[in-house]
């Protein structure tokens, strides 16, 4: 008899799956760990994309860190109740950003340039560029120039002047060039160049991707989700 109802519970009353949180710490953390307390963190975004997550998951990484990656899950399957979220832990130490920029450095003068135009390798052509984090109004990204100083261009499609001015860059195999206003060294600045337009992408429409929350901070990018094709 109390075999039969249990049989009837199980049937009338299905077992949800356990959730799990999983931890991300960009400095500490590894991704050889579990991932599920702090102390056996994952460290990189990447090792969140090689992974599918269930109904009531939830990733939290490390307060107080930057993490210049993409989110691009392989899958995330929430439910109206229990979504999969992405959060943050320790967050006393501060936000978390999610930048989709990154860090530009190794900065040099141009041989034989009367403007105070500087150099540095930047293997992928930044969307924008920016100077010590601003990234928005009132304070906007430097111009982005169709050609060197000393050269003759018009604006068009993507570039708002002509030759580089006070204020701008210009990128051309793997070298970007940057006159800051006032003819400053860039080395002494914080210098990012935007390679990842979105910050967290959900690519598909076929029901891999659905009920998400997302509690962080996300700079210079965007949150996008494209239906599939």
């Amino acid at each position: 008899m109390y075999y039969l109802v249990l049989a009837l519970l199980l049937t009338f009353f299905p077992v949800r799956a356990f959730a799990t949180t999983y931890y991300v710490d960009g400095v500490n953390g590894n991704n050889s760990n579990s991932g599920t307390s702090p102390a056996s963190a994952w460290q990189t975004i990447s090792k969140v994309n090689s992974l599918s997550f269930s109904s009531g998951d939830t990733i939290l990484f490390h307060g107080g860190q930057t993490w210049r990656e993409e989110i691009q899950p392989t899958t995330l399957n929430g439910s109206v109740n229990n979504p999969i979220t992405f959060g943050v832990y320790s967050a006393s130490s501060g936000a978390v950003i999610i930048n989709g920029s990154d860090l530009i450095t190794g900065w040099s003068a141009v041989s034989g340039d009367s403007n105070p135009v500087y150099q540095a390798t930047e293997s992928t052509q930044p969307h924008a560029v920016y100077v010590d984090g601003n990234y928005q109004a009132p304070t906007w990204p430097l111009q982005q120039a169709c050609c060197r100083d000393g050269s003759s261009c018009s604006p068009t499609g993507t570039c708002a002047i002509g030759p580089m001015t006070a204020g701008s860059w210009y990128w051309t195999s793997s070298t970007l060039y940057v006159w800051l206003s006032g003819g400053a060294n860039p080395s002494s600045h914080g210098i990012e160049g935007s390679t990842r337009l979105a910050g967290f992408l959900a690519n598909g429409g076929d029901g891999s991707f659905s009920y998400i929350t997302i509690n962080l901070d996300f700079r210079a990018v965007h949150i996008k989700h494209y239906p599939s094709r």
